[in-house]
């Protein structure tokens, strides 16, 4: 890997031959492949002056809406919580007990819900609310069963009216068949995908097959979410809030402003350091 890291084969060919060469090397750290993934199209975008939406051939990259995660808690923390940051949508985790709140955040909040259940439902707990959740506007639920639980959802799936998207049940291409028919769509993230190639790979398969695409985050600076900007252009769901939930932001890249994400038209993928963290 240092071999190839000192050869400047980034510069000097593009980012996709320079993943053809470290992809083999990570193939058991998808963290690790994804940041180096996305320096090296950053780096060679900057060496071409252009940004990474006109490396695409995206040349009028849009305005993208984000929702603003909450944390599991009580009633009255999540509604103190969206009642501090106004905002047009929201992803409520929410394990079975939290799902009476319902009632109550629709009356502090005209905002639309997503619900992220991180594996903690059964599939009675989703028929059981299933009107609940209709009845209170929510746009989505995401991985309500666990991993590994195809059979139960290929069940699920047939039984419920809301849209039901994929999390930990798709971070690889191979994946991406098997949400059909269980999923309508997949949240596509790039440290668990391995970064930007994988990850417009498995858009392209999941839009073959009519799933439908969420670009999700996880906890980072503006340097993680700024790649997100210019992948998520055509997807049909964002949840890039990763930067904002932090309480020091080392990089300045996109801005979001009551939901809404712009970016300057920038050589790289769209971020600056801030110059007191520079090294």
């Amino acid at each position: 890997l240092k071999e190839v890291l000192e050869s400047r084969s980034i510069i000097n060919s593009s980012p996709e031959i320079f993943f053809e060469e470290i992809a083999p090397i990570l193939t058991d750290d998808p963290f690790l492949l994804s940041a180096l993934d996305c320096a090296a199209h950053d780096l060679f975008c900057k060496s071409k002056l252009i940004s990474l939406s006109k490396y695409w051939n995206n040349k009028n990259p849009k305005q993208l809406l984000t929702n603003y995660t909450v944390s599991i808690g009580s009633s009255d923390e999540m509604i103190s919580e969206i009642l501090l940051n106004p905002w047009p949508v929201y992803k409520l985790k929410m394990s079975p007990d939290e799902l009476p709140y319902l009632n109550q955040i629709k009356k502090n909040t005209k905002a639309k819900l997503r619900i992220d259940a991180n594996t903690s439902w059964s599939i009675q707990d989703v028929l059981d609310n299933q009107n609940l959740l209709l009845d209170s506007g929510v746009e989505l639920l995401e991985q309500p069963l666990g991993r590994d639980k195809w059979a139960q959802m290929e069940e699920l799936f047939k039984l419920i009216d809301l849209p039901l998207i994929a999390d930990e049940s798709c971070t690889t291409l191979s994946d991406i068949k098997t949400c059909q028919s269980r999923f309508h769509g997949v949240n596509i993230k790039l440290p668990k995908c391995g970064g930007l190639i994988k990850a417009r790979e498995m858009i392209k398969a999941a839009r073959d097959i009519d799933l439908r695409i969420m670009i999700g985050c996880m906890s980072g600076s503006s340097i993680s979410m700024a790649p997100l900007y210019h992948l998520a252009q055509n997807s049909d769901f964002v949840d890039m809030d990763g930067a904002i939930l932090l309480k020091e932001d080392i990089a300045v890249g996109p801005k979001i402003h009551n939901g809404i994400v712009s970016m300057k038209d920038m050589p790289g993928v769209g971020f600056v350091i801030k110059p007191e963290f520079e090294f």
